[in-house]
């Protein structure tokens, strides 16, 4: 049996940390509000939005940041760029004020993902999507 590539990881993880961050955030009606600008859409309409680029996930410490991705409407993750100041401002109020700084710490933590690694990452959110679904 062929072995799975690094880039094969990267996407399954970031699939399935796009299907945690939906389960995470929705309520018991299936709607969640944008970190950015608030507005409450059923989640399906929503998009997993990262505060630091999603570029960064494998090549820092950000990759087990899960509070780096957070839903976001359409507007605000794509026409409006990611609305980095309306995101800091949601992750403020949904993780206090230290939010920030621990991740720009995770984002200057440079790390090593190896298939290792990245097999017990993605292993880690299967659990975690299976635990809250």
């Amino acid at each position: 049996m062929k072995s799975k590539s690094l880039s094969w990881y990267k996407g399954k993880i970031n699939v399935i940390r796009a299907q945690y961050t939906k389960k995470r955030d929705q309520d018991w009606k299936g709607y969640a509000r944008c970190i950015s600008c608030s507005v409450y859409r059923p989640v399906g309409e929503l998009q997993s939005g990262h505060f630091y680029s999603r570029i960064h996930d494998f090549t820092t410490a950000l990759a087990k940041c899960e509070e780096n991705l957070n839903l976001q409407c359409v507007p605000c993750n794509y026409y409006k760029r990611g609305n980095p100041q309306g995101y800091a401002s949601g992750l403020v109020r949904k993780y206090g004020v230290d939010i920030l700084g621990l991740l720009e710490k995770a984002k200057k933590k440079d790390t090593y993902w190896g298939i290792k690694a990245l097999k017990a990452l993605l292993e880690e959110y299967k659990e975690k999507l299976s635990n809250i679904s």
